[in-house]
């Protein structure tokens, strides 16, 4: 499914052909700490920003998403989550939370992938769990595991996969 999700995503020409680079960006050492910290991959981290908010602006805002949230920051937190589950899951015990605060958005972005990644431990290889990751990362937990993944979704996580790994073998 991952090669053919490639293929697709691929075939219709609408995707970066690489990373953004983000070092020249106060908030980007931060963003390296954390994923050191937390063992999450920094540059599933990079190619996950590079297709949420490719000019990497914190004060971004999605137009609403079909289910009434918008997306918020940096990373594009999705404010149904952010305010219902990330925040009390993540951010306990700190000042308040600004999605508009690159450090903040990053901080739940990091910590909600570390999480990611743990409920995919089971996956095969680096590139079948990121793909997972990715999944989850843009349309929730919920669906990658009731198998109700939008084809846009599954592009997207493959796209993750080739800006981290470039095209498959074979």
């Amino acid at each position: 499914m991952l090669i053919l999700a490639i293929f697709l995503f691929c075939a219709t020409g609408v995707f970066t052909h690489s990373i953004q680079d983000y070092s020249n960006h106060s908030w980007y050492i931060y963003l390296v700490n954390l994923c050191f910290d937390y063992d999450v991959p920094l540059r599933v981290m990079e190619a996950i920003l590079t297709l949420e908010n490719p000019t990497a602006d914190p004060m971004a805002i999605s137009d609403f998403n079909k289910n009434g949230t918008r997306d918020l920051g940096l990373f594009q937190l999705n404010d149904g989550y952010l305010y219902s589950d990330f925040i009390s899951r993540y951010w306990h015990g700190r000042e308040a939370f600004q999605w508009d605060n690159p450090f903040h958005n990053i901080y739940i972005a990091v910590r909600h992938v570390e999480y990611l990644y743990t409920l995919f431990a089971e996956q095969p290889t680096p590139q079948s769990r990121a793909f997972s990751v990715a999944l989850a990362y843009n349309c929730g937990y919920g669906a990658v595991v009731s198998n109700k993944v939008p084809a846009i979704t599954a592009d997207y996580a493959a796209h993750v996969v080739f800006l981290v790994w470039g095209y498959p073998d074979g």
